[in-house]
This record gives structure tokens, C-alpha cells and sequence, in this order.
């Protein structure tokens, strides 16, 4: 995903904040040749790993519990508070 460094974060303290104010993360994933995302409440566990662990439950009427989890590979995507940000040179 492409990040201008001017808005890239990588606090850890901060992401993790992010995270608990704003648990429900996109799960995107790649099954059975196309992409799969599901909106999927998750709970931070800071403590466990290097960087936490993110802990979550996938309902069995939910198609993407059957994929072969250590075979894929996924990306989550938070998002917090939406508003538009702009910067003006001025001079």
C-alpha cells in the first residue's frame, strides 16, 4: 500500500492505539484465486509477540473460516476517524 512519508506511521504505541479505538478491521485475503474481504471486530493482544497479536472469530457461516489459515497470506486494514487532510505551501 502506498504510504507518502509525510502521513506514515510507525509508532507501535500509536498503531496499537488505533487498533482498540477502532477494532473492526478489513480481512482481506486471497482464496480460491480472488480476493476475499470480510469486516471482522478484533481484540489487540500487545503483550503476545514481537509487535502483538491480533486475536479474532471467523463464524462457520462465514466462508473464509475454511481456508487453509497457514497457507495464505492476508492483510488487515483499520481504519480510524475519516476526514479529508490537505497541505498548502504557501510562498
Amino acid at each position: 500500500m502506498y504510504n507518502t512519508k509525510l502521513h506514515e506511521e510507525n509508532r507501535l504505541d500509536v498503531l496499537h492505539q488505533l487498533i482498540r479505538d477502532y477494532p473492526l478491521g478489513t480481512l482481506v485475503v486471497v482464496g480460491e484465486g480472488e480476493l476475499v474481504a470480510n469486516a471482522i471486530p478484533f481484540y489487540l493482544d500487545a503483550g503476545r509477540g514481537e509487535f502483538g497479536t491480533l486475536v479474532a472469530h471467523i463464524s462457520r457461516a462465514n466462508p473464509l473460516w475454511q481456508l487453509p489459515a497457514p497457507t495464505i497470506s492476508a492483510l488487515i486494514i483499520f481504519q480510524g476517524a475519516q476526514s479529508y487532510i490537505t497541505r498548502i505551501n504557501k510562498g
